[in-house]
């Protein structure tokens, strides 16, 4: 039989010290490891919300930027006939101009030649 007070029965009994310590240091890295792999998963859900967030504001500019595009658009047609309008009666006023023209000189040669006949009559 074995007698518990034999050196080698006591040494089998309790671990050893480099057992003892590796133990712990495995115990620390596993420990630590979970921590770091806890921590990165809640960096990555705070960066996925946050990028989820900005993407809505994102969305939101863009929708207005896309409203506000449509708006000059509509305002760039309507400029556009505006101006389309306002040629055609610029033309139409140049060319009453020129015709009240035409009219004013025929009536200035009308009177001088009127008056030449009346004082050749005289």
């Amino acid at each position: 039989m074995t007698n518990p007070t034999d050196p080698l029965f006591t040494e089998r009994q309790k671990p050893s010290m480099l057992a003892v310590g590796t133990m712990a240091l495995v115990i620390i890295a596993i420990l630590t490891l979970a921590w770091q792999w806890l921590n990165t998963r809640h960096r990555f859900n705070e960066i996925e919300k946050s990028l989820s967030f900005k993407l809505e504001e994102y969305h939101t500019l863009n929708q207005q930027s896309l409203a506000l595009a449509k708006q000059a658009e509509e305002r760039s047609t309507q400029a556009n006939a505006r101006t389309i309008i306002l040629e055609q009666k610029l033309a139409e006023s140049r060319d009453q101009q020129e015709a009240l023209q035409t009219l004013y000189t025929q009536l200035a040669e009308n009177r001088e030649a009127t008056a030449v006949a009346e004082v050749d009559n005289c």
